[in-house]
């Protein structure tokens, strides 16, 4: 029980300290918070340069490990070179769940993520993610400030990994390899 109640009590101070500094990750609205217009969306030509707070990104993948996980028939997904493949979330009783994807085998992979679009969701999400030591030099559908990122660099073992945030509705989510060959990345 005691356990339980610091953990309460450190996300609590983390999420204050969110609230109250705001983020250091770049130009945002200064809470931390995506840019938004006067009526409050989301402003799209602002969001291209805006990056999320690190002590936010922090969090969420603090959080991930508490957020129900996904459970696909085949988490194993082999791709040939340039090749794609799909696997099909299903449906659950969870509002919010989360897909953990990291890459096994190959140069990197492309995962695009397409939800119902409702109450405010961010649908047809795209990621990247890199094996720990390759150096990518195809970025077709990555997030153009995952691609600036990684121009000419070598990735590392943070970018062989990947959360996804996905919704109770059944939707399918998919894999494309990246690079001169094929790949192979796991769901958790």
């Amino acid at each position: 029980m005691k356990i339980v109640i610091i953990v309460l009590v450190v996300v609590a101070v983390a999420f204050a300290f969110v609230a109250i500094r705001g983020g250091t990750g770049g130009p945002s609205s200064g809470d931390g918070a995506p840019p938004t217009k006067s009526n409050g969306e989301v402003d799209e030509d602002r969001l291209a340069d805006w990056k999320q707070p690190d002590f936010a990104a922090w969090m969420a993948k603090a959080g991930a490990a508490f957020a129900p996980k996904i459970k696909l028939d085949k988490p194993v997904v082999t791709l040939a070179q340039n090749g794609s493949d799909t696997r099909f979330v299903p449906s659950s009783s969870d509002k919010m769940r989360v897909a953990k994807i990291a890459i096994t085998a190959g140069i990197g992979v492309r995962i695009t993520y397409s939800c119902v679009p409702k109450d405010g969701r961010q649908c047809g999400k795209s990621v990247c993610i890199c094996r720990e030591g390759a150096t990518l030099s195809d970025f077709s559908g990555c997030p153009d400030a995952w691609a600036d990122k990684h121009d000419g660099r070598v990735c590392s073992a943070d970018d062989a990994k990947t959360s996804l945030v996905v919704y109770p509705e059944s939707a399918p989510i998919q894999f494309t390899a990246l690079g001169p060959s094929g790949a192979t990345a796991e769901v958790q």
